[in-house]
Formats: structure tokens, C-alpha cells, sequence
């Protein structure tokens, strides 16, 4: 057993029956009940999506960021993910730091939904066994520290909930903060690493006041830090940080500061100093951990057994679930403007795609190459073939009618793993791309159909993937409403290889002349049609 400071407060927290309430029920890919109470107050809610499965499902819970200051439980946007491999998911709101509340509310909140959830395993179908915690930022700090600390359960309690343990089988996160003590990660960090989240934990309003009053937060600074509580029989534990924030230090900037790469590094010097051993690393650009891809790989292997994504055997590959495209920034917004841009007429032709379809808006010949028709382009940075899936399913071709839809996906599945990308299976994007095919028929019946060959591109190790996919496609055609089209001999030299006076440096987009030469491709195409 390992020992830790002991502050009453923090025991009595957890104290907290849970109202008797129904959940509300949901349907389609909302959660399969939503809002669920698990303590009295209103912020203590949680959605839960329950798996499809024989036997009791596996669990992820996860623990939204925001410094415990902000953010709510809707930040779970894929749980699609998960299911298609049988694993259950929740995802918990929890009290946020304001006038009076403190640390250890908002952790050990977290910790009563662990409970809370394993004390509905009957009912839901939840294997107690298989619990996974995930969350960025402040809820990956949370989740650390779960997993790390001695288990919260009371065995003696009236209450069933607290009887419960709190002990998990491991834990994924993003961008998360190992120790929150000042005086332990300034010098790491530099000043600013001193995010809102670490002076208002304990209740001061700001740095000043903090450093002033430290001696009096200790305790508490030091008993949720995970990093304190790190041992030999913690569970496998899984930390990545993204390309926003790099190794420099001091940190350029508050938020990277409170994100930066080195709580991870300290995290993982801990683990091996204490024996743990067990915790896989992923920096981008500076290490990349060798067992898994990123956190959903680590959750999927962790709570199945299996290979990860797209890979356990009798599960649906990920390249068939929906999921919303993960560059956030600027994707929902296109998205918008398309379904904004769908309202307002009729087209005669949509272009589905990824960059490659949406660059072309931005050349030149945009206009010349389809004077005569109306196009929609549909093409989208970043997308594979989940991505499209989604758009299609929120509504990209909802109240049109074109005579011809083209569609070229499948290049984002192929890149090379040394970029930081997982390439998927050729066999997994063909699935993937044949359920875009189906949706396709299903919501426009009266259209052609085209599906391209994906274009040459480099290097040799990815072209291969594409090669390999290429030479699946020509199974989707049917001769009267699906037609396949490889237009890539218009990109290839006599050797064989992608010409690269027709494309960007990165060897993937197509330049000017690149474009020059698909429209050159596709006006026959289009002239057979009648547009």
C-alpha cells in the first residue's frame, strides 16, 4: 500500500448518494442514455453509449478538459470509434473550479462516476474488469491520477456506489499535466506553466497570491500530482502530446506551458524509477511511442487484446464509422458553407473528395475546367473515408439531385507511419470506401456515379498502399450506375513513376499543371454525360 497524505476533506468529497432518476433514453448515435446523475449536483452527469456484444462490454470513460474550469462532456465527439469494437463509452461532466470549490471536487467527481458506472454494470452490460480512463488536459490529469492512486472503494459504506472500486485497467490521454505543484514543475516549465488551473485549484485568484500562499497548499498540490503517486502495480498508462507544443523551454506561452511535452518526460522517468515501467510515450516529432498509433489504438488494444484500430478480428474496421474529421480548426466551418451552398441551386456535378478535390477551388482553371456545368465541390483537407461517411450522414448531399458524383478518397489512409500517420489496410479502405459507394446510391439513385483511381503519389513505400488499393476498385462498378475510372496514366512518366513537374514537394498535392492535366482527364467524361 502507498502512503499519502491523508486531509479529511478530501475523503468526505467522495461522500455523495446519487438522486434516484431515470435516464433519459436516446436514439441513433446520440448516447444510449444521456444526463445521467451520478451525485447531487447538477454538473454531476454523464452520457453513457452502450456496445453491442455477447458477454459484458468493455468501458472507456472519458474526462473532458478545460482546466477544471471550463468544458463539458460534449467533447466527446467519437465514440463510434469505440463501439465499433464493442467497447462501451461514457463521458463525464464534473464540478468546475469556482467561488468555493476547490480541489479535490472536480477529481474526485471523476472518480465517483468511475464508481458510479461500475455499480451499473448489471444493468448496463458493463464488464467491471475492463474499465479504461481517457481526457485531455485537466481530464487527463484526472485520469492519471485515478489510475494511479490507492483505490478510493469504502467496503463498508451504506452507500453501493462507494463500495465500488476505483481501480482501473490503464489510461490514455492527451496533453496532460502530471504534477500540478508549482514549486516542482516551474523549474521544468519555466513561469509559464502557471495556468489558471494551478492557481485556482486552491482557491486563489492569482500567482501572486499562490506563491504567497504555498506553504498552506501544499498538501494539496503534492496529493494530486499523479506523478506522487506512481508504483510498481499501477496499470499500463499511455501519454501523447501533440505537434502545438514543442520540447522548447522555458514554455513560449501559457497554454504551452500547462500542455508541454516534459510532464510526459518526467511522468515516464518516474515510471522507471519506481519499477512501473509501463508508460508509452508519443511526442510528435520527437517520439513516437512503437506499440500504438495514439491514444484510441492504446484504448482499443487495451480494452480488446487486439491489434488496434480496424483490426479486431469480427469488428468493423474504423474506415466504416463515422467520425468528424479531426482537423477542427477550420473543417465544420467548409462543412457549413457546403450544406449553405447546396441550398441555394441545383448541380449538375459533385466532386468528393480530400485536398486533393478541395485545392482545386484555389486555382486558376477552376472556373474554365467546369464553365459548362454547375459543380459542387464536396473534396475536404484531411478526410478519409470515416470522414466522408459523417459529412454524408450530417447532411453533404441532402437536397440535390446531380447527374454525375465523383468520388477520389483513400490517398490519407496510405501515409507513411515515420510522418506520425497509421496507414490503414488497402482491404480496410476499400471497405470503407465501398460503404461511401452504397450511401452514395442510396441518397442520390438517379445519379452516375464515378469512383478514380487514387492518383500516384510518393514516396515508394506509400504508393504501394495506394497501388494495392487501386487494384480493389474496379470491383465497385456495376456498368449502369458505379463506374470506375483510372485517369492515372496522365500523372505517370514513362517509367513508371508520378511525374513531379505536376506536383507540390510534399509529392501528394498536385500543382497548376497537375490540375491541367485532370481536367484534361475528365472533360470527356463530362461531355458523355451532357454536361
Amino acid at each position: 500500500m502507498k502512503t499519502h497524505v491523508i486531509i479529511t476533506s478530501l475523503i468526505l468529497s467522495l461522500a455523495c448518494p446519487a438522486p434516484a432518476e431515470k435516464p433519459r433514453a436516446a436514439t441513433g448515435h446520440a448516447a444510449t442514455y444521456a444526463n445521467v446523475s451520478y451525485c447531487k449536483h447538477e454538473r454531476n452527469v454523464l452520457d453513457f453509449w452502450q456496445a453491442k456484444g455477447e458477454g459484458p462490454r468493455p468501458l472507456l470513460i472519458y474526462i473532458h478538459g478545460g482546466g477544471w474550469i471550463k468544458g463539458d462532456k460534449k467533447a466527446m465527439q467519437n465514440p463510434q470509434t469505440y463501439l465499433a469494437h464493442g467497447i462501451s463509452v461514457a463521458s463525464v461532466n464534473y464540478r468546475l473550479l469556482d467561488e468555493g470549490i476547490t480541489l479535490p471536487t472536480p477529481v474526485h467527481d471523476a472518480a465517483r462516476a468511475v464508481q458510479f458506472l461500475r455499480s451499473k454494470a448489471g444493468e448496463w452490460n458493463i464488464d467491471k474488469n475492463k474499465i479504461v480512463l481517457s481526457g485531455q488536459s485537466a481530464g487527463a490529469c484526472s485520469s492519471l491520477w485515478i489510475a494511479c492512486h490507492d483505490d478510493l472503494a469504502k467496503p463498508g459504506s451504506n452507500d453501493p456506489v462507494e463500495r465500488e472500486s476505483t481501480r482501473v485497467l490503464g489510461a490514455g490521454v492527451r496533453i496532460g499535466q502530471t504534477s500540478i505543484d508549482p514549486v516542482v514543475i516551474e523549474p521544468w516549465i519555466g513561469p509559464n506553466v502557471f495556468h489558471p488551473m494551478i492557481y485556482k485549484a486552491v482557491g486563489e485568484d492569482s500567482v501572486e497570491a499562490m506563491q504567497r500562499n504555498y506553504a498552506k497548499h501544499k498538501e494539496l498540490y503534492q496529493e494530486f500530482s499523479a506523478i506522487n503517486h506512481l508504483s510498481k502495480g499501477d496499470p499500463p498508462l499511455f501519454l501523447a502530446y501533440d505537434s502545438r507544443f514543442d520540447m522548447s523551454v522555458p514554455a513560449k506561452s501559457i497554454n504551452h506551458g500547462i500542455h508541454h511535452p516534459v510532464f510526459g518526460v518526467k511522468f515516464k522517468e518516474q515510471s522507471s524509477k519506481v519499477g512501473h515501467d509501463k508508460v508509452e510515450l508519443m511526442i510528435k516529432n520527437h517520439d513516437e511511442s512503437e506499440q500504438f498509433s495514439d491514444v484510441d489504438d492504446f484504448v482499443i488494444k487495451t480494452l480488446t487484446g487486439g491489434a488496434g484500430k480496424g483490426s479486431v478480428t469480427g469488428e468493423k474496421p474504423a474506415t466504416i464509422i463515422p467520425v468528424p474529421s479531426k482537423l477542427k480548426k477550420f473543417m465544420p466551418k467548409r462543412h457549413n458553407q457546403k450544406l449553405a451552398e447546396a441550398k441555394k441551386g441545383t448541380f449538375d456535378l459533385v466532386m468528393i473528395g480530400d485536398s486533393i478535390t478541395h485545392n482545386w477551388e484555389s486555382q486558376k482553371n477552376y472556373k474554365a475546367a467546369f464553365a459548362d456545368c454547375k459543380m459542387l465541390n464536396l473534396g475536404f483537407a484531411g478526410d478519409r473515408t470515416q470522414n466522408v461517411l459523417w459529412r454524408i450522414e450530417h447532411g453533404a448531399l441532402d437536397g440535390i439531385s446531380p447527374k454525375l458524383v465523383t468520388l477520389m478518397i483513400g490517398t490519407n489512409h496510405a501515409h507513411d507511419p515515420r510522418k506520425g500517420f497509421t496507414p490503414d489496410k488497402p482491404e480496410d479502405v476499400f471497405t470503407g470506401i465501398k460503404e461511401i459507394v452504397a450511401e452514395v446510391r442510396k441518397r442520390l439513385p438517379n445519379a452516375k456515379l464515378i469512383v478514380f483511381s487514387v492518383f500516384p503519389r510518393g514516396p515508394e513505400s506509400t504508393q504501394e498502399r495506394v497501388t494495392a488499393l487501386n487494384a480493389m476498385l474496379p470491383k465497385l462498378a456495376d456498368g449502369k450506375h458505379v463506374f470506375h475510372m483510372d485517369i492515372n496514366q496522365a500523372f505517370l512518366g514513362k517509367d513508371g513513376a508520378y511525374k513531379p513537374a505536376l506536383y507540390k514537394r510534399d509529392q501528394l498535392h498536385l500543382d497548376a499543371k497537375g490540375y491541367d492535366a485532370w481536367a484534361k482527364a475528365l472533360l470527356p467524361i463530362l461531355k458523355k454525360q451532357g454536361l
